[in-house]
């Protein structure tokens, strides 16, 4: 990664509602924000725009991941989610266009597809993806993600939190401390249905 100044947010997420906000609205690049910025922010940005062959490979891995950790009765673990400006793509894009100034007015509009394409092969030429570092569809994102806090078991304190806020405080199945089995099915459905997907394209 470049830097902070690259980075259009960073995410520690759960997929639980209760106290996952940072309040305000404007934070710092390094700001780590939580599950409630997320859903607040994918209404008015467009970052998330995850490939289908990439959402499969992710989603399929983390269901993996999540059966280890319910085996071993592990729960309230994250997805630590950074989304990044792909500097690759910027870059590309200004060669590209650079070599297509003073065409008319017609030719530009008629090369549009064709600078489009030459974009993206150019910048899928140079990325080298991993487990852990995924491209957008459109090439102009780099997406950062691995699950994190994966050691803390349901023990007495978590099962004795989770009877305090959800028994007696009432405060629903929206909070973090809830029994493995529980915790991990919401999280897959969280991370299926807001994080992994591509926003152009989803009817959700």
């Amino acid at each position: 990664m470049r830097g902070a100044r690259d980075h259009l947010g960073v995410f520690d997420l759960k997929g639980s509602m209760i106290n996952r906000i940072v309040p305000g609205k404007s934070f710092k690049p390094t700001a780590t924000l939580k599950d409630r910025n997320l859903l607040a922010m994918n209404k008015e940005k467009i970052w998330l725009r995850f490939k289908n062959k990439d959402r499969k490979f992710i989603l399929n891995t983390m269901k993996k991941d999540v059966a280890l950790l319910k085996t071993y009765n592990m729960m309230d673990y994250s997805l630590l989610l950074c989304i990044q400006e792909n500097h690759i793509y910027k870059e590309k894009k200004a060669e590209i266009l650079n070599q297509s100034r003073g065409m008319s007015v017609a030719s530009s509009m008629s090369a549009d597809t064709t600078q489009r394409k030459q974009i993206m092969d150019a910048v899928n030429k140079e990325f080298i993806g991993s487990r852990h570092l995924f491209m957008s569809s459109c090439g102009k994102y780099l997406y950062h993600i691995g699950i994190i806090d994966y050691l803390q078991d349901f023990n007495v304190d978590k099962k004795l939190e989770n009877f305090l806020k959800y028994h007696i405080k009432q405060d629903g199945d929206g909070i973090s401390a809830m029994p493995p089995p529980f915790y991990a099915d919401r999280f897959l459905r969280f991370m299926r249905d807001h994080v992994i997907v591509d926003q152009k394209n989803s009817s959700k």
